[in-house]
């Protein structure tokens, strides 16, 4: 724990006399708030308060994003994952925990997004059904352990890789989704973008330099 030092100026002293009354007509002052006042009298307020703040200088304290991409097959993501709809729930589980994905998509045979499956249905499924998550399920009598198709969501946010990067933003941030996937001209999954994507994707320029940094 860290200790403050309080001036000595700034210590409270008790001036009494043999009749018990104060001395001096000074409020005592406890030491935060004699040394706040030390620090930033009532006379003298900091020049942040009293004076407007300085202008940009030359070399330009100010800087203008600009999004390194143009399209959404622009985007740099990480590797493409996917799941099957008739994948088991332990495998579905591992590469959620092995690559700490928030959510992956489901496709089909052909490789065209038909689902998502994130975290919170597998967390859901846990609470509800522990057992069809253990290493060794042991379902119930005449009940066979669910898929990945029992538990994602249908339907997918999807764009065309040549699709104005602006649209894919705008998705992200309409749908409130962490990811948007980008597909090719036959609907096949191409890449996954997320929002910490997009942000890797930012650049600050100076405008005065001319540089992008």
């Amino acid at each position: 724990m860290t200790t403050a030092t309080v001036p000595e100026r700034a210590r409270p002293t008790d001036f009494r006399t043999d009749a018990g009354d104060v001395a001096n007509d000074d409020p005592v002052l406890d030491p935060v708030q004699a040394a706040s006042e030390d620090s930033f009298p009532a006379s003298d307020p900091p020049s942040w308060v009293t004076s407007p703040p300085p202008p940009p200088s030359a070399t330009g304290l100010l800087y203008r994003l600009s999004l390194d991409a143009k399209v959404a097959g622009d985007f740099k993501s990480g590797p493409l994952l996917a799941l099957r709809a008739d994948t088991t729930l332990q495998e579905a589980s591992a590469l959620l925990t092995d690559y700490r994905l928030p959510g992956v998509p489901v496709v089909d045979d052909a490789g065209k997004p038909i689902g998502v499956l994130c975290q919170h249905h597998l967390l859901s499924q846990a609470r509800e059904h522990p057992q069809d998550l253990a290493a060794d399920p042991t379902p119930a009598a005449n009940a066979p352990s669910p898929l990945v198709r029992d538990l994602m969501t249908p339907g997918v946010f999807s764009v065309t890789a040549d699709a104005p990067a602006r649209r894919l933003i705008e998705e992200l941030l309409a749908m409130k989704v962490l990811q948007v996937f980008v597909v090719d001209q036959a609907g096949a999954l191409i890449a996954s973008v997320s929002a910490l994507d997009v942000l890797k994707a930012l650049r600050f320029e100076d405008p005065c330099a001319g540089e992008v940094r």
